[in-house]
C-alpha cells in the first residue's frame, strides 16, 4: 500500500506541475496579445504639441499597430467641437486629416477609433497656432 501511496503522490506532483506550467503560458500569452493589441501613436506630422504659424495643409498621423479612426474633431476654447474628415477610412498604420483649418491659438484634436482586437483608444494630439511663431517679416524689395 506505500508504494502505491508513493505511486500516487507522484503522479499527483506530476499533474500539479503540468497545470501550474499550463497556466503560466497561457496567462503569459495572454498578457501579450493584450499589449500587442492597444496600440499608441507612434507619430504625428506635424509633432504634437507643436507651435505653428499657420494651420498646416496635412496632419500625419501614424501608429506603432493597425487601427481603425473612427471620428476625429478639433476643439477650440469656447467654440463647439469641428468633426474632421480624414483617410483611409478602415484599418491602417497612417492617417491623413486634409486641411484641418485649425484656428489661431489652442487646437486639440481628439481622436477615437478602435484597436485590431477591437477595443476602444483614444486620445488628443495638440497644436497652437501662433502667426508671430514665423518671426519677422521682410519688408517688401523696392
Amino acid at each position: 500500500m506505500k508504494s502505491n501511496d508513493r505511486v500516487d503522490r507522484d503522479g499527483d506532483r506530476l499533474a500539479t506541475s503540468r497545470l501550474r506550467r499550463t497556466v503560466a503560458i497561457t496567462v503569459l500569452a495572454l498578457l501579450t496579445s493584450l499589449a500587442a493589441a492597444h496600440t499608441t501613436i507612434r507619430s504625428t506630422v506635424p509633432a504634437n504639441e507643436a507651435v505653428l504659424a499657420h494651420s498646416p495643409a496635412v496632419i500625419e498621423v501614424a501608429f506603432e499597430h493597425i487601427a481603425q479612426l473612427t471620428s476625429v474633431a478639433v476643439v477650440v476654447a469656447g467654440h463647439p467641437p469641428r468633426k474632421l474628415a480624414f483617410e483611409p477610412v478602415g484599418n491602417a498604420f497612417k492617417f491623413t486629416i486634409t486641411n484641418p483649418q485649425l484656428a489661431p491659438g489652442r487646437n486639440e484634436l481628439r481622436w477615437k477609433g478602435l484597436s485590431s482586437d477591437g477595443h476602444v483608444i483614444e486620445g488628443t494630439l495638440a497644436f497652437t497656432v501662433d502667426s508671430s511663431a514665423a518671426g519677422p517679416v521682410a519688408p517688401p524689395q523696392n
